[in-house]
């Protein structure tokens, strides 16, 4: 009950993934669709989501009338849904949200065009694109054709100006070539975040790669070194946020924790769930825009009491961990799907002991750098500097500004 009173009526504003549709024309390895045989959101959903997101804003606790409302277009494919969709979506959403909307697309790019990329620019689009490094690596998990094609249009949108990061997924076949791949993004002077592969419900005989515990430390480990490297050239978002994590001690890490109350999905037809993840399964499904609910409303469906069931089991198995205020009991998607495939009992993330890893590390490591430790590495005050910074929420990159 105390769970569903903290959503329902002392909630933050949640980012709103908006899925224009689930179809998607790329076959990675260890995507979680199926993609294929999705509508197309309507220009009626669209408006009834724009009035349930105004509605969301106008309750949420400490949301002021100059705080911007975070509108990510996700999918599938999101572009597939065409010209036309966009061009009516982002000025109906501006116009029908009594707040300033950001928005940001998380894309392959292969069906980007000059149309798009012009309304892009015109309504301050942020785009994403999902690519996992070179050419070679990159296509051996996402397909054979896919780097050229995203890659192309990347170059559309830094040709117009369009402000654009990655999205990379770490497997275990990509994982021990962590350093070829940061000296892509390097390379490209391409700000980027990180995730691991995740594993699906169903995986009808696919080969997922999922990476282990000690590969996961390893990967964090590899990332976290070459930032410090190359401090102030590019942007690593998803260490940043581990970082400001451990110290402000809340739930903040989308790669390592629980979503509830930073992120609400919205499919095709208008059905809301906790995440894009849980798109187009029914059972998970928490309500539609079509009844515009508010979160207390939310928190009384019994998609949502799923969840909060979750949430007590978990919170039960994680009792005495001094992590669970960060982490929230880890990712609800990975305990389901889990606890499908293999039959478990636990309620717990199957990827808990790669996180208490993690973030026994960065405790390690930031205690050091602050505390100074004469005998570390002879450029430990520029690290403590950079620590300092992404504690403080500032991008790396102000080292720059900074003479650092």
């Amino acid at each position: 009950m105390s769970e569903q009173n903290t959503i329902g009526q002392n909630f933050p504003m949640p980012n709103i993934l908006l899925l224009p549709t689930l179809n998607c024309q790329a076959s990675c390895s260890y995507c979680f669709g199926p993609h294929q045989h999705s509508t197309v959101m309507s220009e009626v959903v669209v408006h009834k989501t724009a009035k349930w997101i105004d509605q969301l804003a106008r309750q949420a606790r400490f949301y002021s009338p100059n705080q911007k409302v975070n509108i990510i277009f996700h999918g599938g494919e999101p572009l597939l849904a065409g010209y036309s969709f966009f061009a009516k979506a982002l000025p109906i959403f501006t116009e029908n949200i009594g707040r300033p909307v950001a928005f940001s697309v998380l894309s392959n790019l292969w069906a980007l065009d000059k149309r798009l990329v012009e309304l892009f620019k015109q309504y301050k689009v942020l785009a994403a694109v999902s690519v996992d490094g070179p050419e070679e690596i990159n296509d051996r998990q996402r397909g054979a054709g896919y780097f050229r094609r995203s890659m192309a249009g990347l170059q559309m949108l830094r040709d117009s100006d369009v402000p654009v990061f990655a999205m990379c997924t770490f497997t275990s076949l990509s994982a021990p070539k962590a350093d070829e791949i940061f000296d892509f993004f390097l390379e490209q002077k391409l700000d980027f975040q990180f995730k691991s592969v995740v594993e699906p419900f169903e995986i009808k005989g696919r080969s997922i790669n999922t990476l282990s515990c000690e590969e996961q430390l390893k990967l964090v480990d590899t990332l976290l070194r070459r930032f410090f490297q190359a401090a102030g050239q590019i942007r690593v978002k998803s260490l940043e946020r581990m970082v400001r994590s451990i110290v402000t001690r809340e739930n903040s890490m989308y790669i390592v924790g629980n979503c509830l109350g930073k992120k609400l999905a919205v499919d095709p037809e208008g059905g809301i769930y906790l995440c894009q993840r849980f798109a187009g399964m029914k059972k998970y499904q928490w309500a539609s825009v079509s009844r515009q609910p508010s979160m207390e409303q939310l928190a009384l469906t019994s998609g949502y009491c799923i969840y909060t069931q979750w949430m007590e089991r978990v919170r039960e198995e994680c009792s005495g961990c001094s992590y669970f205020d960060i982490c929230g009991g880890g990712c609800a998607y990975n305990a389901f799907a889990s606890q499908t495939r293999k039959g478990t009992e636990s309620f717990k993330d199957p990827e808990c002991s790669a996180y208490k890893g993690i973030l026994d590390n960065l405790v390690e490591l930031i205690g050091k750098h602050m505390a100074g430790n004469p005998e570390m590495d002879p450029d430990v005050s520029s690290q403590r500097k950079i620590l300092r910074l992404m504690l403080q929420g500032i991008p790396v990159s102000a080292l720059r500004a900074q003479g650092g």
